[in-house]
């Protein structure tokens, strides 16, 4: 059997082995591709399972990150003092988890039922009021008896009046 020698970066070579070279690359960039499909699906397979877990899909990234529970770091409220208006937490542990107090850090801003006993994978919501003449962003520090988390801290957005 007689090749042709063909020049390959200045050196001379037969066809056959380029051609394995080529089929080398090939399988590499195969098993790559393989490789990140995998991983894709895997961290589809997390996101899926963290967003059962925490029964929505940014309580899931919160449980990821290793958060026992979770408020909606920002929620908006009308300021004109009506009720009705709540704050839902998740409790995404396996046991009993208590939120004690909040402090606000503004005093136009009121939040009942507290202290909250939020069992395993539970949801409550927490009656807040707001009485304010101006639009302002306001933080408050929630307390837990949680040792790994011991606070959580979120944004209250107060909108002046009524809508």
């Amino acid at each position: 059997m007689n090749e042709t020698p063909v020049t390959t970066e200045g050196r001379f070579t037969n066809v056959r082995s380029v051609g394995i070279r080529i089929t080398h690359r090939s399988a590499v960039f195969r098993q790559f591709l393989t490789a990140v499909a995998l991983t894709s699906v895997g961290i589809m397979v997390a996101l899926c399972w963290a967003t059962y877990r925490g029964h929505s899909f940014e309580a899931g990234i919160a449980y990821l990150r290793g958060s026992y529970f979770y408020a909606a770091p920002v929620v908006t409220i009308v300021g004109d003092g009506s009720t009705g208006q709540s704050i839902a937490f998740t409790n995404m542990s396996t046991k009993i988890l208590h939120i004690t107090g909040c402090t606000p850090g503004c005093s136009c801003i009121a939040v009942d039922g507290l202290p909250l006993e939020l069992g395993p994978r539970e949801i409550k919501t927490v009656p807040i009021r707001a009485a304010s003449s101006g639009t302002k962003r306001i933080p408050v520090q929630f307390r837990t008896d949680e040792p790994r988390q011991r606070e959580l801290t979120m944004q209250v957005i107060v909108l002046a009046g009524r809508l």
